[in-house]
C-alpha cells in the first residue's frame, strides 16, 4: 500500500511539472520563465545565436533552413565535447561557487575548441546574410554581450558594478 502511495505522489508531481510547462508562457516554456527560451549552463549549446537575434533579421526560408543545418552540426559538436568532458559543468559549478576565478578561466580554456567551432558555424551563417542582416546581427550580437556582461551569460555575478555615472547637461 505504501508502494501505491509513493508512486501515485511521484506520477502527480510528473504531471504538475507538465502542466506548468503546458500552461507557459509559451511552447515548452515554464510560467514565470521571461527572456527567450531556457536557461541555465547548457543554454548556449541549444541555440547558434540568441533567438531575439534571430527573430529580428527577417530571414528567408532558405536562411532558416540554413540556421537550422548549421545549429544541428554545432550541438552535435558540443554535445560530442560535454561527452568527452562530463565532469565540466560540476566543475565550473564548483569554481564559481568557491570564487576561485582561476579556476573558472582554465576550465573555460578547456572549453575554447566548442566556442571556436560555435564562431565558425556562425561564419558560414552570415555569409548567407544581406548586408542589412549582417548589420542587424552584429547590432544583436552587441547588444547581447552588453546584456550578458564582458564576463558572459553570468555576467559579474557577485561583484558589484559601479553605478553609472549621471548624463552630463
Amino acid at each position: 500500500m505504501k508502494l501505491v502511495k509513493t508512486l501515485t505522489a511521484i506520477a502527480l508531481v510528473g504531471l504538475s511539472t507538465s502542466l506548468a510547462f503546458a500552461e507557459g508562457d509559451g511552447a515548452g516554456k515554464p510560467k514565470g520563465n521571461k527572456g527567450d527560451g531556457p536557461r541555465g549552463p547548457r543554454v548556449l549549446q541549444e541555440h547558434l545565436l540568441p533567438l531575439r537575434v534571430v527573430d529580428n533579421l527577417s530571414l528567408s526560408d532558405a536562411q532558416k533552413t540554413k540556421l537550422a543545418e548549421l545549429t544541428a552540426a554545432f550541438k552535435k559538436d558540443a554535445e560530442a565535447w560535454d561527452k568527452a568532458n562530463p565532469n565540466f559543468h560540476a566543475e565550473m559549478r564548483k569554481a564559481r561557487e568557491s570564487g576561485d576565478k582561476d579556476a573558472g578561466k582554465k576550465l573555460m580554456e578547456q572549453r575554447k575548441p566548442v566556442m571556436e567551432a560555435r564562431k565558425g558555424y556562425v561564419e558560414q551563417f552570415r555569409a548567407s546574410l544581406t548586408d542589412e542582416q549582417k548589420a542587424k546581427l552584429d547590432e544583436g550580437l552587441q547588444k547581447a554581450r552588453e546584456r550578458m556582461g564582458e564576463k558572459g551569460p553570468r555576467g559579474d555575478k557577485g561583484e558589484k558594478k559601479a553605478p553609472k555615472a549621471p548624463p552630463v547637461e
